[in-house]
Order: C-alpha cells, then sequence, then structure tokens
C-alpha cells in the first residue's frame, strides 16, 4: 500500500482519519510506504514532537508491532526523519527512493519533488534547508523553541501547496521513468504532485498519487495484479 502528502497539522480532523486509516487499512499491507510530507511539517528529533505527531507515530508504532512493515520516503516538509525513527517505527526511510520486488514487478517509489529538474529554486531551497549548515544548527535548539518554529511554519503553510497548482511536469516525469525503467525498474510511484495519475511509459507504468489530504485515496499492488487507487472511508 502507497500514500502520500497527508500534510497533518495540530488541531487537525484529518489526523483521526489517517489514524483511523492505519487502524483499518494498515493491518491488510504486507508493506505500507508512506512518500513524503505526512505532516504540514516534520522535524524528527523527539524534542520537536508536536502532539498531532505523537498521536500518530504512536499508531504507526501500534501497526509496526503487529508485524506490518512500514517504510518512509521523506518530502519536502520532512526533515531528518532517518535519523530519528529508522527501525521505530520504519523499518526503512530514504531521502530519495526505495525498491520493492512484488508480484513480478521492480516498483520504485519516490516522493517526486525533485522530478522537473528545470525547477532550480526549488532544488536549491531544499539543498540548503535540509544542509548541515542550516538544519544542523537548527536541530541544537532548545526542544520548545522548536516546537514553537515547527506551529509557526505550520500556519504559514497551512491550505498552502495542497493541491498541485502548476502544471504537472509530465515530460521531465516521463524522462525520470524511463532512467528507472533502463535501470531495471518496472514500475514508478510518486507523491508530492497531488494528482491522481496512470502514466504508461515505455518500460513500465508511473502511479502519481492523489495527496491523501481531503481525497483518502491510496494505491494497492496485491499479487501480481495491476496497481489500483482505492477510497477510504472511515467505518
Amino acid at each position: 500500500i502507497y500514500v502520500a502528502d497527508a500534510h497533518l497539522t495540530r488541531d487537525d480532523p484529518e489526523v483521526e482519519t489517517f489514524v483511523a486509516f492505519l487502524r483499518d487499512v494498515g493491518p491488510s499491507a504486507g508493506t505500507l510506504y508512506i512518500l513524503g510530507d505526512l505532516f504540514n511539517v516534520w522535524f524528527g528529533e523527539p524534542k520537536f514532537r508536536m502532539p498531532h505527531q505523537g498521536i500518530v507515530l504512536a499508531a504507526l508504532a501500534e501497526l509496526a508491532a503487529s508485524g506490518v512493515t512500514l517504510k518512509f520516503v521523506e518530502g519536502n516538509r520532512d526533515f531528518s526523519v532517518r535519523r530519528n525513527h529508522l527501525g521505530a517505527p520504519f523499518r526503512d526511510v530514504s531521502s530519495s527512493s526505495l525498491v520493492e520486488s512484488h508480484g513480478g514487478r521492480r516498483i520504485v517509489a519516490t516522493h517526486g519533488d525533485e522530478i522537473n529538474r528545470e525547477d532550480r529554486q526549488y532544488r536549491l531551497w531544499k539543498a540548503v534547508s535540509k544542509s548541515f549548515a542550516v538544519y544542523g544548527v537548527f536541530r541544537l535548539l532548545p526542544g520548545s523553541w522548536g516546537v514553537r518554529a515547527g506551529e509557526s511554519l505550520e500556519r504559514k503553510l497551512s491550505g498552502t501547496n495542497l493541491r498541485h497548482k502548476a502544471r504537472f511536469p509530465e515530460a521531465h516525469c516521463r524522462d525520470y521513468a524511463r532512467e528507472a525503467f533502463a535501470m531495471g525498474a518496472s514500475v514508478l510511484v510518486l507523491g508530492h504532485f497531488h494528482e491522481e495519475m496512470e502514466l504508461r511509459v515505455p518500460g513500465g507504468t508511473v502511479y502519481v498519487l492523489p495527496a491523501w489530504r481531503g481525497q483518502h485515496r491510496y494505491l494497492v499492488f496485491e499479487g501480481d495484479q495491476e496497481g489500483r487507487f482505492e477510497d477510504y472511508a472511515p467505518r
């Protein structure tokens, strides 16, 4: 199962819905992938954890304890997740991409925020914000300062970029997919763009995940069947 872009915030009804999804659908997954931007902003250090993040992480830990494998690909709003959450609750965490062999397919999963290679301004911002020079210094702040900074960022980011407003970079996506398929992959799964798509590219298929937030849709691979998008409705 693959899901992306929940953008959960404080005092957010989407938190309850996502936790219910983990409880109701999560146990059916051999592996559950979260492809970034689980929270509107996530500083991975425990001392910076906000209340709504603790609720979701507890639900993820419970799911992992039940035997479901959890894997996470960091998005553009996730910081230091691998450093702090590899092994608990996530079996694997990557800042770039993860690969899964399932049903005779080799599936590459990535957040997708670096697909558009012409967006140099964004790529520079990401490199700087996640660099040791910037985030490494931020990590040294007292916990209360980091929490306040996170809450301030959440207020500023809340409601922004929750729908993909710019034109989907299909040509760049196809180029990226062809490179992945040339290296042995047959499926590419992306988040970030908040638009549900299925693209056929020579050598394989690209699935673009819709934003979980407000849509509650996710991607499933079962056996050797093609991927399918499904809706979640709380019981």
